[in-house]
């Protein structure tokens, strides 16, 4: 099995995958959080660490069977990297996301619901917080 972590930081959640997968790929903006991450995984030999920006970075089709973010994606075009994360899966593969949103219409608020959220904060509910990674 083969994951890809997006936005990965120090490494700490890609160590857990590759405890649990043949290979993953590891991608992060920062230079310096790559470093980290390296430093900190020589135990995990099966984790490839890369410096890219995910906006631009080229997501190979079809590829892995997990592809995970964890805290990321608010900083990025949330519809377009939806699908790229999607389209970077085998088909049936495992999509687990975990960040904020800010819910603004009916549909993002009825998705929170579904999606187990609770809230977060006191602007009257419209920050929310996923409890949970959802799988898509």
């Amino acid at each position: 099995d083969e994951a890809l972590e997006v936005g990965c930081g120090t490494g700490a959640f890609a160590r857990l995958l590759a405890e649990r997968c043949g290979r993953v790929v590891a991608i992060d903006l920062s230079p310096r959080m790559v470093e980290v991450a390296r430093a900190r995984s020589w135990g995990h030999p099966n984790v490839e660490y890369v410096v890219a920006d995910a906006a631009s970075w080229e997501f190979p089709q079809e590829r892995f069977d997990c592809v995970a973010s964890i805290m990321t994606l608010h900083h990025l075009s949330l519809g377009l990297m939806i699908i790229k994360l999607r389209d970077a899966l085998h088909p049936g593969g495992i999509l687990l996301l975990l960040d904020l949103y800010r819910a603004s219409t009916v549909t993002d608020r009825l998705v929170a619901l579904l999606a187990g959220t609770r809230e977060q904060g006191d602007q009257a509910g419209e920050d929310r917080l996923l409890d949970r990674a959802a799988v898509i």
